[in-house]
């Protein structure tokens, strides 16, 4: 992803000031009182407003380990280009219904974004001990369903998670997200020029 240049775009602006904690050489020897160097704070609202991100883990059993892979650090790597350009909250949601008596069971696990808990995120959206076994396993238990049976696509994700507009949410993965399971970069690409502040080279 750092070879495809996906990490370089949008990094936060540094302006001079009289506070900060990196000293500007050049301004203190002039005697200038702006002799710090700090993060800017844009006045900008799209800008400064955090952005939530949710990841839903729940994916169709057709995914092979490779591929729960390529999703989920697809996944990070979007996170992770978008919080250069402004602040993004990450969420980790699973839903499902397997009793299929028309209620949602599942769980909306949000992950520490300042820093990126990177460890954590890795495992929730990569790892198949979650979402196959752990978040599976969550689910049947809130639906008080003794058979063990698949857990279909729930409807209405969005507003299950509470989005808004400006939110993303990238659905649970199936064998027809070609671009995002053969691709990721391109994926990645694709989603910053849709929901990020510049524009991404093809």
């Amino acid at each position: 992803m750092r070879d495809a240049h996906i990490f370089t775009q949008g990094q936060p602006i540094i302006v001079s000031s009289i506070v900060g904690y990196v000293p500007n050489v050049p301004a203190a020897l002039m005697g200038h009182p702006e002799d710090m160097l700090v993060r800017s704070h844009s006045e900008n609202q799209v800008e400064t407003t955090p952005l939530k991100v949710f990841v839903e883990t729940t994916v169709s059993s057709s995914l092979s380990h490779s591929e729960l892979i390529n999703r989920g650090v697809a996944c990070l790597a979007l996170v992770m280009a978008l919080g250069m350009q402004r602040p993004v909250e990450l969420y980790a949601c699973s839903f499902g219904d397997p009793a299929y008596n028309s209620r949602v069971y599942g769980a909306i696990v949000k992950l520490d974004s300042h820093p990126l808990d990177l460890g954590r995120a890795v495992f929730m959206l990569t790892n198949p001990a979650y979402c196959r076994r752990l978040m599976f396993a969550t689910v049947h238990q809130q639906a008080d369903y003794r058979r063990m049976s698949s857990i279909p696509f729930c409807r209405n994700r969005r507003d299950i998670c509470g989005c808004d507009v400006n939110d993303i949410l990238i659905e649970g993965g199936h064998g027809g997200d070609e671009l995002m399971l053969r691709d990721p970069i391109a994926w990645v690409k694709k989603m910053l020029a849709k929901h990020g502040n510049v524009q991404v080279d093809a």
